[in-house]
């Protein structure tokens, strides 16, 4: 079993994490959130944020990281969180965020990402999360993960190459924007 066979969706929609409360995200590690998640359960409800922060399906059979982690059951709990502590530093989602333009391999500087610098990266600028510079044991289980996602660790070429792209050219250099309004007339 690979790590993509629970992954045959072409087209995914991500789920806001105040909308799915029944998805599983053992490595969150905010209370509030927890807590948050765990009332509107309770409650039977959820609640819809007109930006819930989800970025869009970029590719054919996109695959979100943390997805493809907890349903391949290698990592325990410490190395969830190292995983998504890398994830938020280099501030990707989806398979497609690491992987190159055609989606065959993942980048050498996702894969070697603890030698260079944030600003470095350039994957999704404007939406960065206040995550420290994860250490040395998190970006080994981070490679971890992404040797298993590869035919070889070597070369570093996917098991499944990702789809086409669902995106314009123009939108997949511009991932997201800010949009100002000003209330003067």
């Amino acid at each position: 079993m690979t790590p993509f066979d629970s992954h045959e969706r072409s087209n995914v929609v991500w789920p806001s994490v105040f909308t799915d409360t029944d998805l599983s995200l053992v490595y969150l590690e905010s209370n509030y959130l927890i807590s948050l998640r765990q009332c509107l359960k309770d409650i039977r409800c959820s609640f819809h944020l007109l930006d819930n922060m989800v970025p869009p399906c970029q590719r054919a059979n996109a695959v979100c990281l943390m997805e493809i982690v907890i349903q391949c059951g290698k990592f325990g709990l410490k190395d969830l969180k190292r995983i998504n502590h890398c994830r938020l530093w280099l501030n990707v989602v989806t398979l497609a965020d690491v992987a190159n333009a055609a989606g065959t391999q993942v980048e050498d500087k996702f894969y070697f990402a603890e030698r260079i610098e944030r600003d470095e990266i350039g994957c999704r600028n404007v939406q960065q999360g206040n995550q420290f510079k994860p250490n040395k044991k998190a970006w080994k289980v981070w490679r971890r993960l992404l040797n298993k996602l590869c035919v070889t660790r070597y070369q570093r070429r996917l098991l499944r190459p990702m789809g086409q792209w669902l995106v314009a050219p123009a939108q997949i250099s511009l991932r997201y924007y800010l949009r100002c309004q000003s209330n003067t007339r």
